[in-house]
């Protein structure tokens, strides 16, 4: 990773980062990003209270993005320069500061122009107000106070620049900016272009080179996330336990349409988009926009062990829309855990479990030490694979003697939506799950002190269930085909045996209650976290028009501010609702119990008598 971070050497100046702050010091920096915004009323067109600059400039400082950008953009360097910018350092009358880290604050190296452009596209998102160029320009032009702009390094001295002037300053301080880390740039002019010409640049770019730049953003992205992580004080920070649920949303490009990008109805002579590198992103309302995706991990609690923590934003990466989706959540993953935080389970949808391979998506990630917890598309119930004996229904290895009606049972509530009945039959199930004796290798449910199946294939049948088993169910006929966990005592199912079906496997019972409890409140979490920070009062996350930059890199460093915005907004109602006691832990079910309707089954279909799953014919 150091190597594509462009880290050879060691950098001249160590950074200071947020996770090494002092308690006092992260709650001055909350009460200082703590200032009104455009919701309480204020005008949010005047000057900007200069205690939000000085919490941004803390909150930049200290994710760490600062030197190691100085450091790329040495790298990057092919020539030594012209003039000195004027934006490039510390202005010589700026002594230095009194900050959260005591004592004075000099320059410590970095180029000032990268702290300028992220520090305005924050204040920009915090006052609900688009990130544009111009509103930059205006930003730093008419709206910092005098302490704010010694602050930033912007001249105070003198009559001062031209609007114009101070437009193409800030222009040049972005694209310089985003160069170091943009994967796939464009042709300059951000004007459509022929499909010759789209291919003769893809073409031109060095794999190598794009790699590099690639993990340098996905650095820079999360580390602006993590940043705002450790604004939390450390009681609240390890409440988390590492849960996440992760999902792709839509960041549409500026622009009216896209192109084709189907290879059979291609010409040479096609209009492309100058965001070449996007795609067709699906809604769920069947409708397509041309759009980048951002994958989001956001933290969530256990459902059995709930801590006190506001649901943020944790890791990100973006790509084009349903490419490389395994790739991009194993990255977030990595960066996570590289961070210092706890892998616990990781919620997917579809999108993700069960359509990305598993070399791409499920080793790596399990690899981390996450547990996988995902749903099934229509085209995946059933049996799907029969390993050792074991059939593989719904990601979990059972005998060979399940009745057909429970292999089914979640085709028939997909006809008749009778959730009463599809809980008795995954109840049903679970006595024929194979048990798992470690990470690989598994035993016929029939065998030991807790079997819970009595099969004529074993030679002692019942007279192997022992006191410890309470219920376990009859099979009245052998299976027709038998395999090594009807013969052996246990079978090791490896990765290479389940072949292409590894990406559907999965430790809870798909179904269960457990597997509900965990699965379904974390997607809603991370669908709500989407439409909290794409609220039209705020950040504004699917609003194009707020984005009219081109690039790759511009977009999601524009997206990651506003999600960064998003995650200090939480935070900030966190601590004004006096931190709130998390819910009362739900109690873990036993294996195959239900304790009653799920949450988000309409109220029409609870009754008021609900009763627990029912069993089948039971020997005592």
């Amino acid at each position: 990773m150091s190597h594509f971070l462009g880290w050879e050497q060691a950098p001249e100046v160590v950074p200071v980062l947020m996770a090494d702050w002092s308690e006092n010091a992260r709650r001055v920096t909350r009460q200082r990003l703590n200032v009104q915004t455009r919701d309480d009323g204020s005008d949010h067109r005047g000057f900007v209270d200069p205690q939000l600059v000085e919490g941004a400039v803390d909150l930049v400082k200290g994710s760490a993005v600062l030197p190691k950008l100085a450091y790329w953009h040495t790298l990057e360097r092919k020539g030594p320069g012209g003039r000195p910018a004027v934006y490039g350092s510390t202005d010589d009358t700026d002594k230095g500061r009194v900050g959260v880290l005591g004592g004075a604050q000099p320059d410590d190296g970095h180029d000032n122009r990268d702290r300028l452009i992220l520090v305005c596209t924050y204040v920009l998102q915090m006052l609900g107000e688009t990130p544009q160029l111009a509103s930059i320009s205006d930003l730093v032009q008419h709206r910092l106070s005098p302490s704010s702009k010694r602050l930033l390094g912007i001249p105070t001295k003198g009559k001062g620049a031209s609007d114009i002037a101070v437009k193409h300053r800030i222009r040049r301080a972005w694209v310089r900016f985003t160069a170091v880390c943009d994967p796939f740039p464009t042709l300059s002019g951000g004007v459509r272009m022929p499909r010759s010409d789209v291919e003769a640049l893809q073409q031109a770019l060095d794999p190598q080179a794009s790699a590099t730049k690639m993990a340098r953003l996905r650095w820079v992205m999360n580390r602006l996330l993590e940043a705002t992580v450790q604004l939390l004080d450390e009681e609240t920070r390890t409440a988390w336990t590492g849960h996440i649920s992760l999902d792709a949303t839509p960041i549409e490009v500026w622009g009216k349409r896209g192109h084709k990008t189907n290879g059979k109805r291609t010409k040479p002579t096609d209009s492309m988009s100058p965001e070449w590198y996007a795609g067709w992103y699906n809604r769920h309302d069947d409708t397509q926009v041309w759009a980048y995706a951002m994958h989001l991990a956001v933290a969530t609690p256990d459902p059995y062990a709930p801590g006190r923590f506001p649901v943020l934003a944790v890791g990100a990466s973006m790509d084009t829309p349903n490419k490389r989706s395994g790739e991009n959540a194993a990255a977030i993953c990595r960066s996570i855990v590289e961070r210092g935080h706890p892998a616990g389970d990781m919620v997917t949808d579809r999108g993700y479990f069960g359509h990305c391979l598993a070399e791409d998506f499920n080793r790596p990630i399990e690899a981390l030490g996450y547990r996988l917890v995902g749903d099934y598309k229509k085209d995946q119930l059933g049996v799907t694979a029969t390993v050792r004996g074991a059939i593989l229904v719904e990601g979990n290895f059972y005998s060979p003697n399940m009745p057909q009606y429970l292999i089914d049972a979640k085709k028939t509530f997909n006809q008749d939506d009778d959730w009463q009945s599809y809980q008795k039959r995954i109840r049903q199930r679970s006595f024929y799950l194979a048990k798992r004796h470690d990470k690989d290798r598994y035993a016929c449910p029939a065998l030991g002190a807790r079997a819970t199946v009595a099969c004529p294939v074993r030679p002692d049948g019942p007279l192997t269930i022992g006191v410890a088993s309470k219920e376990y169910v009859i099979a009245p006929e052998a299976p027709n085909h038998q395999g090594a966990l009807c013969s052996q005592r246990t079978v090791k199912i490896e990765r290479e045996d389940v072949g292409p079906y590894e990406k559907l496997v999965q430790e809870l019972q798909h179904g269960s209650q457990e597997w509900d409890d965990r699965y379904r409140p974390a997607r809603s979490m991370v669908e709500g976290y989407n439409g909290y920070t794409k609220d039209g009062k705020h950040e504004q996350l699917d609003m194009k028009e707020n984005r009219r930059v081109r690039g790759f890199a511009a977009n999601a460093l524009i997206a990651i501010v506003g999600l960064v915005a998003t995650n200090v907004r939480k935070i900030r109602s966190f601590y004004k609702a006096g931190m709130p006691l998390p819910s009362d832990p739900k109690t873990k079910p036993v294996k195959g119990e239900f304790t009653g309707p799920p949450s988000w089954l309409p109220w029409r279909k609870k009754r008021p008598d609900w009763e627990t799953g029912g069993s089948p014919p039971l020997a005592a």
